[in-house]
């Protein structure tokens, strides 16, 4: 009998797997019970939008007044390098939501996107600990974009030898038009599979955020901007449960407003189309902050009262 056909057959013995078939079994159990123990369904939310647009200060507030108190804590990996400003500004330092930098820069100022690769799977190993042994609301990756970027830099290191690799500006150079064999493409894919996979397992809530990027379609030298897109790696979104876009909104005179739409909701689809007002800046009416009252809740309603209640930013 040939080794496919044997597939379904029989128990596999001890020596061709690191469990026995009994200790599988009492895995999947085991799995089966918590799952119907856990009382959250935790959100994998894309986060997306143009700079500027709420994106990580939405995210920041994803815990209840309550949460803050008892001091759960928000993770995040800022990979985009901005989120510390929005910490500082708006939440007075809480030590609670703990930022980590992992962007790694060349001598020419270049980033460093393989250093920096190593560094964000650090963080997520790290992130998996505090999960276990700590009150962790949710982890937030901010900079999907960067991530991508920084996968692809990876790939490109890999094609090179030693004596190629100068600085991020001549690996750039020196893989323009290099063919990349099929199954190298896998280096790619498995740097970022490592970080994505690992985050969404985590027992808490995780938020991605990312850039949208232009998108052009037509002839190569006469191609027409069409809108815009998330700016993330191909596997992404279908591994996301929700996803919400932000985006800024001129109303009357010099006012403005945040606004956010549910674009994505595996979890409750009656959802699709609801929106919030984050943010709202006026010079008549004042400055107030809304955030995203379903990221404090953990799920997201169908409730026809779809904008948020006035709170003030003072």
């Amino acid at each position: 009998m040939s080794s496919m056909s044997s597939w379904g057959q029989s128990k596999p013995s001890d020596e061709d797997s690191g469990s026995s078939w009994e200790d599988r079994q009492k895995e999947i159990m085991e799995q089966v019970r918590l799952r119907m123990e856990q009382e959250t369904n935790w959100l994998v939310c894309g986060v997306v939008g143009h700079p500027g647009t709420t994106k990580t200060g939405s995210c920041f507030d994803c815990r209840t007044p309550d949460e803050i108190k008892e001091g759960w804590k928000v993770l995040v990996c800022d990979i985009d390098d901005g989120a510390v400003s929005t910490w500082d500004n708006a939440w007075d330092k809480d030590p609670d939501i703990e930022i980590y930098v992992p962007n790694v820069y060349q001598y020419d100022g270049n980033p460093d996107w393989v250093n920096t690769a190593k560094n964000i799977q650090a963080w997520v190993a790290l992130a998996e600990e505090k999960v276990k042994n700590e009150k962790v609301k949710a982890v937030v990756i901010d900079g999907m974009d960067k991530l991508s970027q920084a996968v692809n830099d990876v790939l490109r290191d890999s094609l090179l030898s030693s004596s190629q690799k100068k600085d991020m500006g001549s690996l750039i150079k020196a893989t323009a038009n290099v063919s990349v064999p099929p199954l190298s493409w896998g280096i790619r894919n498995d740097v970022h599979s490592s970080i994505f996979n690992k985050t969404i397992a985590l027992d808490c809530h995780k938020f991605f955020i990312t850039h949208v990027k232009p998108v052009y379609d037509g002839p190569n030298l006469t191609q027409d901007f069409v809108g815009y897109e998330p700016d993330w790696h191909k596997h992404v979104p279908q591994r996301l449960l929700q996803i919400v876009h932000l985006r800024k909104e001129r109303g009357d005179g010099k006012d403005v407003y945040y606004e956010a739409t549910l674009e994505k909701c595996k979890t409750n689809p009656k959802a699709l189309g609801k929106t919030w007002t984050t943010f709202t800046l006026s010079e008549t009416k004042g400055n107030h902050w809304f955030g995203i009252e379903d990221f404090r809740l953990g799920k997201f309603s169908d409730k026809h009262a779809n904008k948020n209640e006035n709170k003030s930013t003072d």
